[in-house]
């Protein structure tokens, strides 16, 4: 994900403990490996008017475009 990451957004990507407040805690629960991110929304993650720019949706887009196309060709695989 953070070869994604970078690619995608032309970023070095900073990783840390979170998730307690997203829908990963039912997958961790079940033993599922897990990973959540987000770009800078300025703290207004899991509050109530919580919103998301559309511009990163777009790039969560390319996120996951690069990572299931690398994962195709074996380029981002998980370590």
């Amino acid at each position: 994900m953070d070869k994604a990451i970078s690619e995608a957004l032309n970023i070095e990507p900073v990783f840390c403990g979170a998730g307690i407040g997203t829908f990963s805690v039912f997958f961790k629960r079940e033993g599922i490996p897990t990973i959540v991110w987000e770009q800078n929304t300025g703290g207004l993650a899991q509050q109530p008017n919580e919103y998301a720019l559309i511009e990163h949706m777009i790039n969560n887009a390319k996120v996951f475009a690069l990572m299931m196309a690398g994962g195709l060709y074996g380029e981002y695989e998980q370590k």
